[in-house]
């Protein structure tokens, strides 16, 4: 119930533009599935986290949340979580000033 709660919370904020408790309620969300042995419903929240990171300017750590929840998307056979992955990890690779690798994500 945690989860299901704090994920929505978490697009409560986000519609409001608070990325700062956005962010805090999806790592809630993302940690209650894991707690639970949801991992897939874990790895569909993680690239969400990436994504607030970055609307927060830390792009070093969207990055590497991304990356991981890349490959945990990919594990579980996730497409709709690869594609936000890779979406907001070109975005944060171009914040970043990494513009060949961005340029490389289809």
């Amino acid at each position: 119930m945690t989860a299901q709660m704090a994920r929505t919370r978490a697009l409560e904020h986000g519609t409001l533009n608070d990325m700062q408790n956005m962010l805090e309620q999806q790592i809630l969300s993302m940690r209650s599935f894991e707690l639970a042995g949801d991992l897939r419903n874990a790895a569909t929240i993680h690239p969400n986290v990436g994504y607030a990171y970055a609307e927060l300017d830390l792009y070093k750590k969207s990055e590497k949340v991304l990356r991981t929840s890349l490959e945990n998307a990919q594990k579980f056979g996730l497409q709709h979580a690869v594609a936000n992955a890779l979406h907001n990890l070109k975005l944060t690779l171009t914040r970043l000033k990494h513009l060949e690798e961005a340029e490389r994500i289809k």
